[in-house]
């Protein structure tokens, strides 16, 4: 005995898997199987809005609330309303009908060089010819009755032959930059969700060899507890904003030099050895524009892979015109509303990430 109504949900589910949008939730009926009642859970399309934070590495759909105790740098806990929202197979595939590409985008890849012996070349190796002549005398025995002797035969010339491969960097640091002060108290939730699909699609990349870094600013900046990311996006601080302090971070990190963290540890950003990405995320209100910040950012962006900038409801332009004015194909900057609508989310990681 076929049910109709379990037939109709079959072709409903083919149906849904061909759209291009998300099934973001299920909704549960009642059904007659062999004269027994069944609970079916039947998918539901809609246009929604999008969270997701990345805290649920596995993506299963389970809510990523934290409840975060705060930070004694200003920081607030409080109920999050940030939670991951989308299984990893949807998202992949969301994305991906967005035409983000999945293939690794590295700035370079690591040149791995290999001396190999040829048969007919350029460059003689002496060293090398010397050598294949010394083998050859100990194999006849000419060694033997007349001692080294310079004897150089056509079979014995070695030549240079330099092969270049490349091999892909197989790891990536993300970092995510917030401005923290009370301004960004209402952004919290499309930060992390912007932030939270910038690193699935990076993990995506790296095969989940990717590092993620926090730091945190307001007129001061410090590198937060990746330990507690459930209260990144939730952190609130009172005081200015200037960017210089946040973005003179980053450079000690990767120079190795001493930093504000609350970290239990304080590992150096390894820029000549692997990809690394950094997102800041602010509404552009900074105090600072002058030339040290943009002779910081000359010497700064051509270490990173990629810069992503995110202003959200400008409170103002300049700097995202000093960062748009600079040029750098590894550099994208975009200015969004507050709305973590299926469309608006779209249009943002479009101009990020392609």
């Amino acid at each position: 005995m076929t049910s109709e109504l379990g037939d109709a949900e079959d072709k409903y589910r083919r149906k849904i898997d061909e759209e291009d949008d998300l099934i973001l939730t299920s909704v549960d009926i009642k059904d007659i199987n062999d004269g027994k009642t069944v609970i079916k859970s039947i998918p539901v399309k809609i246009n929604p809005t999008i969270s997701y934070n990345g805290l649920n590495q596995e993506g299963d759909g389970d809510s990523g609330d934290g409840d975060g105790e705060g930070d004694k740098n200003g920081g607030e806990g409080g109920d999050s309303k940030v939670k991951v929202g989308v299984d990893k197979r949807r998202l992949k595939q969301m994305m991906e009908n967005w035409g983000l590409s999945f293939t690794k985008p590295g700035k370079k890849d690591r040149k791995l060089y290999r001396l190999l012996t040829a048969e007919n070349g350029i460059d003689e190796n002496q060293e090398k010819t010397i050598e294949a002549m010394l083998d050859r005398q100990m194999a006849t025995g000419y060694f033997a009755k007349n001692g080294f002797k310079i004897d150089i035969r056509d079979e014995d010339i070695r030549y240079n032959f330099i092969e270049e491969r490349l091999i892909p960097n197989l790891s990536a640091t993300f970092i995510i930059m917030r401005d923290v002060s009370g301004s960004m108290e209402p952004y919290g939730e499309f930060s992390a969700t912007i932030a939270g699909l910038i690193e699935f699609w990076l993990r995506e990349k790296y095969e989940n060899t990717v590092k993620i870094r926090y730091i945190a600013h307001t007129d001061d900046a410090f590198e937060f507890n990746p330990a507690k990311r459930a209260d990144f996006f939730k952190l609130v601080s009172g005081g200015g904003t200037a960017f210089r302090p946040a973005y003179n971070l980053v450079m000690d990190m990767m120079d190795g030099k001493p930093y504000a963290s609350q970290s239990p540890y304080r590992e150096r950003v390894d820029y000549e050895s692997e990809d690394v990405f950094l997102l800041h995320i602010t509404d552009g209100e900074n105090s600072d524009t002058g030339p040290e910040l943009y002779g910081m950012l000359k010497k700064l962006f051509p270490r990173l892979t990629k810069a992503f900038y995110l202003q959200i409801e400008g409170i103002s332009d300049e700097f995202y015109k000093m960062v748009s004015s600079m040029g750098k194909e590894n550099v994208s900057a975009v200015k969004s509303s507050n709305d973590v609508s299926y469309g608006n989310v779209k249009k943002v990681l479009d101009k990020l990430l392609n």
